[in-house]
């Protein structure tokens, strides 16, 4: 955020990146970035919602999960944002069954507006995010990097959906279930 991602860590970064207002962090991809903050929303949401937790655990939980969807929003990645989205309004309804049926309902239905509010407060101040959603060539996916990158990927896991493909094999499968 200092560097406005010119620099990761001690070194320069991608120009396509930081022009575009892209936060990268710690990474260069600002998608890689985002996908490091999603793991730390994950865990901060396992410390918020746990009754075993202390105040200063759920207190830790909070900034976390602050800081990780700040830091989703600043990279503008479009599949972060999707993710943190669904992961923050699924744990409500997974992580509360610990809970009593009534109060559990409760919580559920005010955290579930407090995250719909929040994302809708996000999407309303994000232009630059916005935009970027925008850009989707929503009536021609099917032509879409991304699209032929995830259907090549499920063709190479339906070659092995157990065990994996093993280490150092993806250059020798990858050109056989790649587009």
């Amino acid at each position: 955020h200092l560097t406005g991602s010119a620099r990761v860590l001690w070194r320069a970064g991608y120009e396509q990146y930081y022009e575009a207002g892209r936060a990268s962090g710690s990474y260069f991809c600002p998608n890689h970035y985002a996908g490091l903050l999603e793991i730390g929303a994950a865990m901060s949401l396992g410390l918020l919602l746990d009754r075993r937790v202390r105040w200063g655990g759920r207190l830790f939980g909070l900034a976390l999960l602050a800081v990780s969807a700040a830091g989703v929003v600043w990279s503008r990645s479009r599949a972060g944002g999707v993710v943190l989205l669904a992961v923050v309004l699924l744990a409500p309804f997974v992580a509360l069954v610990q809970w009593k049926p009534r109060p559990r309902w409760l919580l559920r239905a005010g955290l579930a507006a407090i995250i719909l509010g929040a994302a809708v407060a996000t999407a309303w101040r994000a232009e630059g995010y916005r935009a970027r959603f925008a850009q989707v060539p929503w009536d021609d996916l099917g032509r879409n990097d991304r699209v032929q990158m995830i259907q090549g990927a499920l063709r190479a896991w339906r070659t092995a959906p157990v065990f994996g493909i093993g280490a150092g094999f993806h250059q020798t499968l990858w050109p056989h279930v790649a587009a």
